[in-house]
């Protein structure tokens, strides 16, 4: 279980949040400056909070009170960008197995179970750049799992993605969430997403 409560004073507003996500999906909804993407990157250790407890399954990863803030390579998270932030001079086998190198992780099996099951394992040899968008999501998507994350992180990873192929991803990623032991946080604009895909609704 993910459990957060944190402040963040921001730019045009504060980020003042408590909740707790389990072995679900939750769904992060706001207007744009609402502090969504601020949230995911406090709790990936990208930015620290003003104050506040963040904890991983009982396991706390940042307190202003215990002076506690945990690397966010250590913090067990994987985080899936908006725009994939993948590495262009990378294969894709390359930049799933990046990921799981910073953090000493070696399974090469899990990797080739995971593009299997994500239906890219015959780009393993091709670049970001010559694959199309639902592909690079894809890839995104296996490179986050492959350090088997306790915490998956979806900032608005859909939004480049024309309906067709959309609708693949969603049924894929419907079939994932059932499948791997983690708590989900899937930041998004869309209403529909996030009622299709999100166990729970958050709004900020």
């Amino acid at each position: 279980m993910l459990r957060v409560k944190l402040f963040k004073e921001m730019y045009n507003s504060n980020l003042d949040i408590d909740f707790a996500v389990d072995k679900e999906v939750l769904a992060i909804q706001g207007a744009s400056g609402a502090g969504k993407s601020t949230l995911l990157e406090c709790i990936s250790g990208l930015q620290i909070p003003d104050r506040g407890q963040i904890s991983i399954r009982g396991d706390i990863v940042y307190s202003s009170d215990a002076a506690i803030n945990t690397k966010a390579r250590h913090r067990k998270i994987g985080y899936v960008f908006q725009n994939y932030a993948l590495f262009p001079h990378m294969s894709v086998k390359e930049n799933i197995c990046f990921g799981m190198k910073c953090r000493g992780i070696g399974d090469s099996e899990y990797v080739d179970y995971l593009m299997k099951t994500l239906k890219i394992n015959h780009l393993e040899k091709r670049y970001p750049g010559q694959i199309s968008g639902g592909e690079k999501q894809r890839v995104a998507l296996v490179r986050a799992l492959a350090t088997k994350p306790e915490v998956l992180l979806l900032d608005e990873p859909f939004s480049a993605l024309d309906q067709d192929t959309k609708n693949i991803v969603y049924e894929e990623f419907l079939k994932l969430k059932n499948t791997f032991d983690m708590s989900i946080i899937l930041v998004t604009h869309n209403q529909y997403e996030a009622e299709a895909l999100g166990d729970r609704i958050l709004k900020i």
